[in-house]
């Protein structure tokens, strides 16, 4: 008998369409093969008792009748028999799981900053990840062209940069022996579609926002880092399933909700107290801080007599520029500067002074500003 015509047979008798399509592969079963037997041998003697006692009983029936009725009740004890003893079809399939490999990609608002200078001992390196030709190992002259036109790319266009370039190669590797599923994190976390992971048609984001992942999200979702929270989806989607590694592509810190270590304990303790598997945290950008100046504070009296001449505080936060003299100006709603302090750099916060002469009565708006520098990004 065929495999199909056992299928069809299977299917008639209310087998589910999954098992009667691989019943070449079914085994058949009881569940309890001990009454089984003892069934089939008591059926012998009722058999013979229930021929014995119709043939006593019923003498006005011909023996072709009583065969008849001999054979059907003794097939009623058979099936009786048959469903005590508990039949059943085992179809055995081994399903083998891959172990999770998840990436948490930074989509904030800082991975548009610029990278920065890297190293360039380990430019080449980086060059090769993101697809660019690395510069030979003696030329000097190569490897700072190289580290120039990388620290101009945004973080997020690095990432993307090495995740494409890999994809084909290391990543399709990494698919081979682990299920990898990619995460964005900005004020929240979301899981990306399998496909995502792949290189995109630039013509198809051109229009978007830039992002790490091409991402469609609101302006302000890139305003806070939320790494605490994408850690824990990855490891929350992942609790029924071996964890490889978690990886954690990002330029900064969390800054808003749990903290990434905390998320990392409380899945170790839903675990019994095993660690779920190494977090790979992976930096992006250089590690010197960002040329950057601003006033990030400015202290002055609500209220003053005419003709007095009262001190305006400010705050100068700067980093990347020390040793550098900036201006300090105090201008009018008008942008008239109405004084001028000169400021030799260093990095942290530094106070300067104005003074101002109230004029007039009424209210008066006073701006402190200092003039961006070149290096800024």
């Amino acid at each position: 008998m065929t495999s199909s015509t056992l299928a069809w047979l299977a299917r008639l008798a209310g087998v589910g369409h999954e098992m009667a399509s691989k019943i070449d592969r079914v085994e058949f079963h009881w569940a309890r093969p001990d009454l089984l037997m003892l069934g089939l041998v008591l059926l012998v003697p009722a058999g013979w008792w229930i021929a014995r006692r119709h043939r006593e009983r019923m003498p006005w029936l011909s023996p072709r009748q009583r065969t008849v009725l001999n054979a059907c009740r003794i097939a009623v004890l058979g099936l009786l028999v048959f469903v005590i003893a508990g039949p059943f079809l085992r179809l055995d399939e081994k399903v083998q799981e891959k172990p999770v490999v998840a990436m948490v990609v930074d989509a904030s608002d800082s991975m548009q900053l610029p990278v920065g200078r890297l190293p360039t001992a380990t430019i080449a390196a980086t060059a090769a990840a993101a697809g660019l030709d690395p510069p030979a190992a003696d030329d000097e002259a190569a490897a700072v062209a190289t580290v120039e036109k990388i620290s101009r790319l945004s973080r997020g266009e690095l990432v993307r940069a090495v995740l494409d370039a890999q994809h084909d190669t290391t990543l399709r590797q990494l698919a081979d022996q682990f299920e990898v599923r990619r995460y964005e994190v900005a004020r929240r976390p979301r899981r990306l579609p399998n496909h995502a992971s792949g290189p995109r048609d630039p013509a198809a984001t051109a229009a978007v926002k830039p992002s790490v992942t091409g991402s469609t999200a609101p302006a302000q979702e890139g305003y806070d880092t939320a790494l605490g929270a994408g850690v824990q989806m990855a490891l929350d989607d992942a609790s029924d399933r071996a964890l490889a590694a978690l990886v954690l592509l990002t330029d900064g810190r969390s800054t808003t909700g749990i903290d990434p270590l905390d998320a990392v304990r409380r899945a170790t303790e839903a675990a019994g107290g095993k660690p779920r598997g190494p977090v790979l945290a992976v930096p992006v950008g250089s590690i010197d801080p960002p040329a950057d100046i601003a006033i990030t504070d400015v202290l002055a009296a609500p209220e003053v007599a005419i003709d007095d001449t009262v001190a305006i505080g400010a705050t100068v936060q700067s980093g990347g520029l020390a040793g550098r003299e900036v201006s300090i100006e105090l201008r009018d709603a008008q942008g008239t500067v109405l004084d001028t302090r000169t400021l030799k750099l260093r990095d942290g916060r530094q106070q300067v002074v104005f003074s101002w002469r109230a004029a007039r009565a009424g209210t008066t708006v006073l701006t402190v500003a200092v003039a961006a520098e070149a290096e800024e990004m």
